[in-house]
């Protein structure tokens, strides 16, 4: 579904459309922002970056896929990427190992 700008109403786009829609905006918010030097300490240095785009990752998001996200997002120039794992199970860890001498889950899912 897509609703322009100012509307009340949506429409139903296609998968196409749609993915064409965001791949453009998520081109255009790279392009119009991005960076390709900064001044650091009196000396121009390269950094090739956008501060305009992000990503924040899912706790149900796999390794593989994170390690994908991540390398998608960096190659687009994002240097704003975190995960809500980090935020939500920060601190999971050291109560588990304080309770179990383990700082993760040693049982099978289904227990």
């Amino acid at each position: 579904m897509y609703r322009a700008p100012g509307a009340t109403a949506w429409q139903e786009i296609s998968w196409d459309e749609a993915i064409e829609r965001a791949a453009r905006a998520l081109k255009k918010a790279r392009d119009e922002n991005w960076i390709d030097t900064e001044t650091i300490n009196g000396e121009s240095v390269k950094v090739q970056r956008t501060d305009a785009i992000g990503l924040i990752g899912g706790s149900q998001v796999n390794n593989e896929e994170c390690y994908q996200l991540v390398k998608i997002f960096r190659s687009l120039g994002a240097m704003s990427l975190d995960n809500q794992t980090r935020v939500c199970h920060a601190n999971t860890p050291p109560a588990m190992s304080a309770a179990f001498g383990r700082g993760a889950m040693t049982n099978p899912w289904y227990d």
